[in-house]
C-alpha cells in the first residue's frame, strides 16, 4: 500500500510533526480568571470584570458582556435557573442570563472582602477575607464563623470542603453543619475533591497534600520541584490530578505514584497557567494563562448513550432490524413486541399476540416470526397476526432462509415450516432443548442444551456434521459465511470460533466471568461484540482474535444488534434498549479506553520527535481507533528495539491496521532488528495472547527469507506446528511424507495418502497461514527467490521450507521431465546434424526452430528479472549455448573456413552438455554433487589466481634462463604440466641455476600449491556433507525456480492456499546433536589422512624421479 495514501502512516506522520495533540486557543482582552464549564459552553470570567461565554460545539465566541464591577472575584453557574452568578469588590451578588442581562442583584451579609462562591444543592455558598462562611436560597440565610483567618478556596461533591490561610481543611453538609477537618502545616491555596473518600490540597510551592477524609488525617505528600502550583483540579477519572504551574506547563500526577514525579506534563501557554478545570465527562481540559488566552484541549472523545428505548416492563430476551435499519422489534419475559423508530426514538407499535416469554423473532422483508414458550409460533405480516400455529412444547428459536422457517423446541427438535407457517418436516437430532438457529450460505447451524452444535444441508435438510461444542448450553451462533468459520457463545462463558472443514479447527477465547448470552458483528465487520449475564460487554478483533476492550453496563445483556447503514449498536440490558455509537466503524479519532487520549497522543509523539521516552506501561492497552494503532506501531516504525521487546514483553497488542501491523511497518522503515525481535515474541503470542497472529502477518511472510534474522528458525517451527485432535488418526501406513495443499486451514485425514494399516506412528503438520504455491505465479517466483537468498542455514533445516520446496518440487517434476528429454533430443539433433548431415538443409531449420523458442524462454526469464537472471550460472550456460549454436549453423550454412566451423561447433557442444549435466539435479544422489562443484569453484577462486601468478613466475623464469630459447608458449605449458607431475629433465640439465629453479618450482607448485589445493577442497568438501541438507533444498530451489520462470501463462494467479503434511512421527533424541558433531570429527580426521596419503605418494615420485 503507498505510503502517501496509507491513513496509519498518514497518522504517524502526523503525529511526528506534533499536529495532536490538539487545542482551540480563546485569545482574550484581559487575563482570565475564573473557568466555568455547563453542557457545551464555557463561561470565562476575566478579571476586569467582564464575562465571556464561548460555545465549544462550533468554538466561537457567543457572547461578551460586563459585570459592572472593576475586579471579578468569583463566579458560578446555576444550571437550574440559567443564572450566571457573579460577586465583585462591592460586595454585590449579581444575577445574569446567558443574554448577559442582569436579572437581579443583592448584597452579601458579609462585613468583609468576598473571596469565594459556589452553588450546591440550590444553596448559594459565599466566603471571605476574615473567614466567615454563608449560605443562602430563597428563603433563609445563614452566615458561621469557619475559619479563623481568610478562606482561600471551597470545593464541592456530595458535602462542601474549605481551605483557608489558618492551614485548616474542614468538611460541612449543605446546611454548614461541620462534618470533619483536618490541619496542615502550611497554608492552603486550593482544593479539590477527587472522590468521596479522597480530597487533595494545594499549599506553599509545588506541595500537594492527598488527604483521606472517611478518616480525617494526611495520606501522603507530594513534592516536586517545579514551581508554585496556581490550580489543580481532578481527572474525572479518578486516577489522577491535574495542576497548572507558574512555568507554563499543566502536568497529571498519579494518586498512588511512589515518587515525586509528575506523569506526564506538557507546555500549555507561555505565561503561569493560573487555572485548569475539565467537563463534566473529562473530554476536555480548559486552561487559562497569565499570557491572556484560554485553551480547550480535546483529551478523550466524549461517550454519551446515544438514544435509550424504555417500554417493556420486564427482561428483553431477542432484538431484530428492519432491513433498512429504520426500526427495530424487541421482544422478551413480558410476553409484548415492540416496534421502535430509531429515528425518532419512539415506540411506533406493539404487538399482542403471545402470552408467555418470547423466546425467538425472526425477521425477512415484511415478514415477521415470534416464538414462545406458550408453545405459539405466529406468523405477523405488516405487524398484524396473519397465523397462528400451537406446538406440543415450547418454542425457543427461530431463523428464516430462502424457503425455510426453522423453529427449535425444548424436546431438541427442530420444526421446518414454509413461509405460509405450513409444517413441513421435523429435524430429529439433538436430545436437548435448541437454544440458537442461524443460516450460511447453503447451511443451518443449531446449537442446543446438549453441548453440541449440528450441521444441516439446506438443499435435502440432512444432519452431515455435529460437534462437540461447549462444556454447557450454547447459547448463540454467528456465521461469518465469508470467511467460512462459526462463532458459538455458550454458559462455559468461552467463545469459540470453528474453522470450515473435516474435523472442525477450534479456538477457544475465554475473557468472560459469566454465561454469554449475545454475540454480534459490527457493522464495518473487524469486530465482534459479546455480553455476558453481568453486563460485560467484551470487544474482539476479528483479524487477530484477540479481546480489546471490556465496558460493563452493569445489568445483563441478552441481545447484541448492529445497523448496516449506521455505526450503531442496540444492546438489550434488563428491559430497555441502548443505541450507542459504535466507535470502531467511526472515522473519527479516539483511543481505547476512552481515557487519557491527549497524554496517549502526546507520548506516542514524544517517541516520534525522538525523545528520550521509555516504555509506560499504564499505556500498554491503549489503541487509537479507528486505525488500530498501538506503541508496537509507533516503536517499530521509529526502530526503537529495546522499547518494542519491553512493550512485547509486557503484551501489547499485536494489531493491523489497515494492512499495516508492527512487522509491516519495521520492513518498510529497514528497522531489521525490530523485525527480529517481533518474530521472537510471534510464537509466544500465538500461546498466550492472540492464537490467530501468524494469519495477520501472513503477506509479511515471503519477506523475511531474504533478511539474516536470528529468530527466523524459531518463527518457522511455530508456524509449521504438530496439529493435535482427537478426530486425526496417530497410526496408519505412510511410505513417505504426504505433502497437501488445502483452501481451508482444518487438516481432512481422507486427503492424504494414508494407506490401510495402523503401523506407524504418524503425526500432522499444518501451516498456520496461506502461501503462495501457485507454481509460475508471481508470488511464488519471490518465495522461491527470498528462500535462496537466505543466509541462515538452520532456515533450511525447518520442516516448513523442506515441505514448501519438496511440494513445488512436486509440481515441476513433470516439467523437469520434459526439458530433459527435450534437451537430450536437442543433443542428438546436433550430433546427427554436425556428424552425418550438415549439407541437409531441413535439419538446419529444425535446429534454428528449437534454438529461437529457447531464445524466447530466456529472453522472458531475462524480462521477469534481470537481477536474477544474470546471477544464475545456468543460464549464463544457456545463453552461450543458444548464441554458439546459431553461430555454427550459420558458419555452415554460410561455408565459412573449415577450422573455424570446426572450432564453433565445439564450442556448440561443450556447452549443450555442460547443460545436460545440471539435469542431474533431478536426482536427490547427485543433486548435492552439482551444487559441490559450484562451491569448490568459489572457494578455489583466490587459490586459482595465486597457482596463475607462481606458475607465469616459473615460466618466465624457465623462458630467459633456457639457452635453447623455446617459445614462451612451450614454456608456459612445461610449466604448467609440471603441477601435475608430467616432467621432462632433459632441458633441465644446461647448469646449476636451471637445476636450483627447477627444484624450486618443484617444491612450490606440485607439493605447496598442490596440497593447498587438496586441503581446501577437502574443507569445501567436508562442508557439504555437513550442509548436505541445505545444498539439497538449495539446489531444489534453484530447479522449481528454473521451471516457474517460463512459466509466464501463470504470473497473474497468485492464489494462496494452506500447506498440510503426514509423515511419520520421529522420535527425538538427546544424542542428535552429539551425533551430528561426531560425524563432522570424523570426517574431518578422514580428509586428514587422505591429504597425508597423497603427499607422501607425490614425494616418493618426485624422489623417484630425482634420483633417475
Amino acid at each position: 500500500m503507498n505510503s502517501e495514501t496509507n491513513p496509519v502512516n498518514e497518522f504517524i506522520q502526523a503525529l511526528s510533526k506534533g499536529v495532536t495533540p490538539f487545542s482551540n486557543t480563546i485569545r482574550l482582552s484581559h487575563e482570565a480568571k475564573i473557568l466555568k464549564n455547563h453542557e457545551n459552553h464555557l463561561f470565562i470570567g476575566l478579571k476586569n470584570g467582564d464575562i465571556i461565554i464561548f460555545d465549544l460545539a462550533v468554538t466561537v465566541i457567543l457572547k461578551t458582556f460586563t459585570t459592572g464591577e472593576k475586579k471579578l472575584i468569583s463566579m458560578d453557574i446555576d444550571p437550574k435557573n440559567l443564572f450566571i452568578i457573579t460577586i465583585g469588590e462591592q460586595n454585590l451578588i449579581k444575577y445574569f442570563n446567558y443574554q448577559g442581562q442582569l436579572q437581579k442583584q443583592t448584597h452579601s451579609n458579609h462585613n468583609k472582602t468576598l473571596t469565594n462562591m459556589i452553588i450546591f444543592n440550590d444553596h448559594l455558598y459565599i466566603t471571605d477575607t476574615s473567614g466567615y462562611i454563608s449560605y443562602r436560597d430563597e428563603h433563609k440565610e445563614k452566615i458561621i464563623q469557619g475559619h479563623t483567618n481568610k478562606i482561600s478556596c471551597i470545593d464541592k461533591l456530595d458535602n462542601i470542603a474549605t481551605g483557608s490561610h489558618d492551614c485548616y481543611i474542614k468538611i460541612w453538609d449543605k446546611n454548614l453543619s461541620l462534618i470533619g477537618s483536618m490541619k496542615s502545616e502550611k497554608i492552603i491555596h486550593r482544593i479539590c475533591f477527587i472522590n468521596n473518600n479522597i480530597l487533595v490540597s494545594a499549599g506553599n510551592k509545588s506541595l500537594f497534600c492527598i488527604w483521606d477524609i472517611q478518616k480525617y488525617e494526611l495520606s501522603r505528600e507530594i513534592q516536586s520541584e517545579e514551581n508554585w502550583v496556581r490550580s489543580i483540579s481532578p481527572s474525572k477519572y479518578c486516577d489522577f490530578i491535574i495542576s497548572g504551574t507558574n512555568d507554563a506547563c499543566v502536568r497529571y500526577w498519579y494518586l498512588d505514584s511512589k515518587n515525586n514525579e509528575a506523569y506526564e506534563s506538557f507546555i500549555a501557554h507561555n505565561g503561569a497557567v493560573t487555572s485548569v478545570s475539565t467537563n463534566e465527562y473529562g473530554s476536555l481540559i480548559f486552561t487559562a494563562s497569565k499570557d491572556r488566552t484560554v485553551k480547550v484541549w480535546q483529551t478523550c472523545r466524549e461517550i454519551k448513550v446515544y438514544k435509550e428505548f424504555i417500554g417493556h416492563t420486564d427482561t428483553i430476551m431477542c432484538l431484530t432490524l428492519t432491513n433498512d435499519d429504520l426500526f427495530v422489534y424487541s421482544a422478551g419475559a413480558d410476553a409484548m413486541i415492540m416496534k421502535w423508530d430509531l429515528n425518532e426514538a419512539t415506540l411506533s407499535k406493539i404487538l399482542k399476540g403471545h402470552e408467555q416469554t418470547i423466546t425467538g423473532i425472526a425477521l425477512i422483508e415484511e415478514t415477521l416470526v415470534s416464538v414462545s414458550e406458550d408453545k405459539y409460533a405466529i406468523l405477523w405480516k405488516n405487524d398484524l397476526i396473519y397465523k397462528k400455529v400451537k406446538m406440543n412444547e415450547y418454542l425457543l428459536s427461530v431463523c428464516i432462509s430462502s424457503g425455510h422457517i426453522f423453529v427449535g423446541s425444548r424436546s431438541g427438535s427442530i420444526y421446518v415450516f414454509n413461509y405460509e407457517l405450513g409444517l413441513t418436516n421435523e429435524l430429529i437430532g439433538h436430545f436437548s432443548s435448541v437454544a440458537t438457529l442461524v443460516c450460511g450460505n447453503d447451511k443451518l447451524f443449531s446449537g442446543s442444551q446438549d453441548r453440541t452444535i449440528k450441521v444441516w444441508e439446506l438443499e435435502n435438510l440432512e444432519n452431515v456434521y455435529t460437534i462437540k461444542a461447549h462444556s454447557s448450553t450454547v447459547k448463540k451462533l454467528l456465521c461469518l459465511c465469508q470467511e467460512k468459520k462459526l462463532m458459538s457463545v455458550g454458559c462455559d462463558k468461552t467463545l469459540r470460533i470453528w474453522f470450515e472443514g473435516d474435523p472442525p479447527l477450534e479456538i477457544c477465547l475465554k475473557e468472560h466471568d459469566a454465561a454469554i448470552n449475545a454475540i454480534c458483528l459490527n457493522s464495518n465487520g473487524w469486530y465482534t461484540f459479546t455480553g455476558d449475564n453481568k453486563g460485560f460487554f467484551n470487544i474482539w478483533c476479528n483479524d487477530e482474535l484477540v479481546k480489546l476492550k471490556s465496558l460493563d453496563f452493569g445489568e445483563p445483556i441478552h441481545d447484541i444488534v448492529s445497523l448496516k447503514t449506521e455505526p450503531l449498536i442496540l444492546i438489550a440490558l434488563g428491559n430497555k434498549i441502548q443505541m450507542k455509537t459504535d466507535l470502531f466503524a467511526e472515522s473519527q479519532l479516539m483511543t481505547v479506553p476512552n481515557r487519557l487520549s491527549f497524554l496517549y497522543f502526546l507520548y506516542l509523539s514524544s517517541l516520534l520527535k525522538g525523545k528520550s521516552v521509555n516504555y509506560k506501561h499504564p499505556f500498554k492497552d491503549f489503541v487509537v481507533v479507528p486505525f488500530r494503532i498501538n506503541l508496537l506501531h509507533i516503536m517499530a516504525y521509529i526502530n526503537d528495539v529495546q522499547g518494542l521487546r519491553e512493550a512485547m514483553k509486557n503484551g501489547v497488542l499485536f494489531l493491523s491496521s489497515s494492512g499495516e501491523n508492527p512487522l509491516r511497518l519495521a520492513l518498510d522503515q529497514g528497522s531489521y532488528q525490530c523485525v527480529d525481535a517481533i518474530l521472537k515474541y510471534i510464537p509466544i503470542y500465538s500461546k498466550k495472547i492472540s492464537p490467530f497472529i501468524f494469519k495477520s502477518i501472513e503477506k509479511e511472510f515471503v519477506e523475511l527469507f531474504s533478511l539474516n534474522l536470528k529468530n527466523l528458525p524459531s518463527f518457522l517451527n511455530e508456524a509449521f506446528p504438530v496439529v493435535k485432535s482427537k478426530r486425526l488418526p496417530n497410526f496408519g501406513e505412510i511410505n513417505k511424507t504426504s505433502i497437501i495443499i488445502s483452501d481451508t486451514i482444518n487438516i481432512i485425514p481422507n486427503k492424504f495418502e494414508l494407506k490401510s494399516g495402523a503401523k506407524d506412528v504418524i503425526e500432522f503438520h499444518g501451516c498456520v497461514f496461506q502461501l503462495p504455491l501457485n507454481l509460475g505465479s508471481n508470488s511464488c517466483n519471490n518465495l522461491i527467490k527470498n528462500i535462496l537468498k537466505c543466509e541462515n542455514p538452520e532456515v533450511f533445516d525447518q520442516l516448513l521450507v523442506q515441505n514448501i520446496l519438496e511440494y513445488l518440487m512436486k509440481c515441476a517434476y513433470k516439467y523437469l521431465v520434459l526439458m530433459t528429454l527435450l534437451n537430450f533430443s536437442s543433443i542428438l539433433v546436433l550430433l546427427l546434424y554436425f556428424t552425418y548431415f550438415q549439407t541437409n538443409l531441413y535439419f538446419a531449420i529444425i535446429i534454428l526452430t528449437i534454438n529461437t523458442l529457447y531464445l524466447i524462454t530466456e529472453i522472458l526469464q531475462m524480462i521477469q528479472s534481470w537481477e536474477y537472471y544474470s546471477a544464475d550460472f545456468w543460464n549464463i550456460i544457456d545463453t552461450l549455448r543458444i548464441i554458439s549454436t546459431f553461430t555454427s549453423i550459420i558458419t555452415i550454412l554460410a561455408d565459412f573456413n573449415g577450422v573455424l566451423i570446426s572450432n564453433f561447433v565445439s564450442f556448440t557442444m561443450l556447452f549443450n552438455m555442460i547443460r545436460m549435466i545440471s539435469l542431474f539435479r533431478l536426482f536427490e544422489g547427485t543433486r548435492y554433487m552439482i551444487r559441490m562443484i559450484f562451491e569448490v569453484v568459489s572457494d578455489i577462486s583466490s587459490y586459482l589466481l595465486v597457482l596463475l601468478m607462481t606458475t607465469l613466475t616459473i615460466a618466465i623464469s624457465f623462458y630467459f634462463v633456457n639457452t635453447n630459447k623455446s617459445d614462451f608458449t612451450t614454456v608456459l605449458l612445461e610449466t604448467y604440466l609440471m603441477n601435475f607431475g608430467q616432467i621432462d629433465l632433459a632441458g633441465y640439465q644446461d647448469n646449476y641455476f636451471m637445476k636450483g629453479l627447477f627444484f624450486f618450482a618443484l617444491f612450490l607448485n606440485p607439493l605447496v600449491m598442490m596440497n593447498l589445493l587438496i586441503a581446501t577442497m577437502g574443507d569445501t568438501f567436508s562442508r557439504i556433507q555437513t550442509t548436505l541438507v541445505i545444498s539439497n533444498y538449495k539446489e531444489i530451489a534453484s530447479l522449481v525456480l528454473e521451471v516457474s520462470s517460463f512459466m509466464v501463462w501463470k504470473r497473474k494467479d497468485n492464489n494462496k492456499m494452506y500447506l498440510q503434511c503426514c509423515r511419520k512421527k520421529e522420535i527425538a533424541t538427546f544424542s542428535g546433536s552429539v551425533t551430528v558433531k561426531m560425524k563432522k570429527m570424523k570426517m574431518d580426521v578422514d580428509r586428514l589422512l587422505i591429504i597425508s596419503s597423497e603427499s607422501s605418494s607425490k614425494l616418493d615420485r618426485i624422489i623417484e624421479i630425482l634420483n633417475k
